[in-house]
């Protein structure tokens, strides 16, 4: 994927949309946080370790930036390390870096002022690990770290300047902050862009699996229907023709049962002739004439019957067929 396809700004690297800035940014807190409590950790244990290089370095004037350390640095640090402990952390996080490192990188600063200028390029590397410290250890975003660590190289080198440094070291102390920096800093360009265009990836990969798996369902739960439909509707229908099936042969005479099924004999051609067929009439049952119409009856050609005065519509008399008749006859 390339990058201009990304929906995010150029310049610091967040999605336009809240919604999915605020997923990235849970993400990749849920990802690296064990990682930045032992950043916070080790970032205190370094400035205790400092101690012992201050009074090696400045001699009497440590005491000026153990007051700077203890008051400050570590303090920042070991309350940035509780806090990343509470649950809203997450909306935090970014400032609460950002705080620690500005606070190592005044350090610097101060620690730039009480040097002479001999010892002061002793320091200048102290900018370049504060950077590298908030870009790969604290995690800290481009957004945030570009103008942090280019706010504290800018001061790191007033304070040279202030100094009244030999031309010199001053060239070495720029060169060294500049280019550490700006590689620095490119690289952490690269590498949140990177990250940011793999976590546009994967939602993306995930939105098409549940979209494939919501039709998958749909389509199973089709097939369940289908499925349903074929074991019992359609099994009842059968059954139901089959039953009908079974009570016509029944109630048919077993002379007349193959020209029933057939479409031969004397019932078919009558219904085939157009006379009064038995389909269309009573049916004799087991216990009497049982009504069965297997065919729409044809429109009577005759004329409607009027009611009578006082009397209504008369019912018309049930005219009894051959088959009928003989029906009859057997049963008396």
């Amino acid at each position: 994927m390339s990058p201009h396809t990304l929906p995010l700004s150029r310049l610091s690297l967040r999605f336009r949309s809240p919604e999915r800035e605020a997923a990235y940014r849970r993400a990749q807190l849920d990802g690296s946080l064990w990682l930045l409590r032992w950043a916070l950790g080790l970032g205190v244990l370094v400035q205790l370790a400092f101690l012992r290089v201050d009074s090696l370095v400045l001699g009497e004037q440590a005491a000026t930036l153990w007051a700077a350390r203890f008051g400050v640095s570590i303090p920042v640090g070991v309350v940035a390390f509780v806090l990343s402990f509470h649950p809203g952390f997450a909306a935090i996080d970014q400032p609460v870096a950002a705080a620690v490192v500005l606070v190592n990188g005044l350090t610097t600063a101060l620690a730039n002022l009480l040097f002479d200028a001999g010892a002061t390029m002793y320091f200048v590397p102290g900018t370049v690990v504060v950077a590298m410290y908030g870009y790969v250890l604290l995690g800290l975003r481009f957004a945030w770290a570009a103008p942090l660590v280019g706010g504290i190289g800018v001061l790191n080198l007033l304070t040279l300047w202030a100094l009244d440094t030999p031309a010199v070291l001053m060239a070495k102390a720029v060169y060294m902050l500049v280019i550490s920096t700006g590689i620095l800093t490119v690289g952490a360009y690269r590498m949140e862009l990177t990250s940011r265009m793999e976590h546009y990836t994967a939602e993306k990969l995930l939105a098409r699996e549940r979209h494939a798996r919501e039709t998958e369902a749909a389509r199973i739960d089709w097939l369940e229907n289908l499925a349903h439909f074929l074991r019992h509707e359609l099994c009842n229908s059968v059954t139901g023709v089959r039953t009908s099936l079974h009570l016509l042969e029944r109630h048919t005479p077993p002379d007349e049962r193959n020209g029933v099924y057939s479409g031969s004999g004397s019932a078919a051609a009558a219904c085939r002739s157009g006379s009064r067929c038995r389909f269309r009439g009573r049916w004799p049952g087991r216990r009497g004439t049982v009504p069965r119409r297997l065919h729409r009856a044809r429109p009577s050609r005759s004329r409607p019957r009027l009611p009578q005065p006082g009397r209504g519509l008369q019912p018309r008399p049930v005219r009894l067929g051959t088959y009928e008749k003989r029906w009859a006859e057997r049963r008396e």
